[in-house]
């Protein structure tokens, strides 16, 4: 019994510990670029900043990629959605992220 206890704690913390390295790798990108650079520099420093620290906790536990990476593809849609030039103001660009947002909703809770 003690041992599946802590089994169970190692489990746990296994998991807590992949859970802050896949949050780390979208948040240290953010604050570590600065905000004076070109945006197409910047986005894809974080970008390429963030897929390589991601591929730190899909390495170390053996993670599968596509679910690790599901946020990546939501923020890489989500700028796409925002660099189409011919939106014809800021509320209808507003609404197509929002609808972007809906339909990719989906897959992340899957994920």
């Amino acid at each position: 019994r003690r041992s599946d206890k802590n089994l169970t704690m190692i489990q746990t913390a296994f998991k807590m510990v992949a859970l802050l390295l896949i949050l780390s790798a979208y948040i240290i990108p953010f604050f570590i670029i600065p905000k004076t650079i070109h945006p197409l520099i910047g986005w894809s420093l974080y970008l390429t900043g963030s897929f390589a620290l991601s591929s730190i906790p899909i390495n170390a536990f053996l993670l599968p990629m596509l679910p690790v990476l599901t946020p990546w593809l939501g923020i890489l849609g989500t700028l796409l959605v925002m660099a189409f030039p011919s939106y014809p103001d800021g509320v209808v660009r507003a609404l197509s992220v929002f609808g972007y947002a809906f339909c990719c909703a989906p897959f992340l809770w899957v994920s």
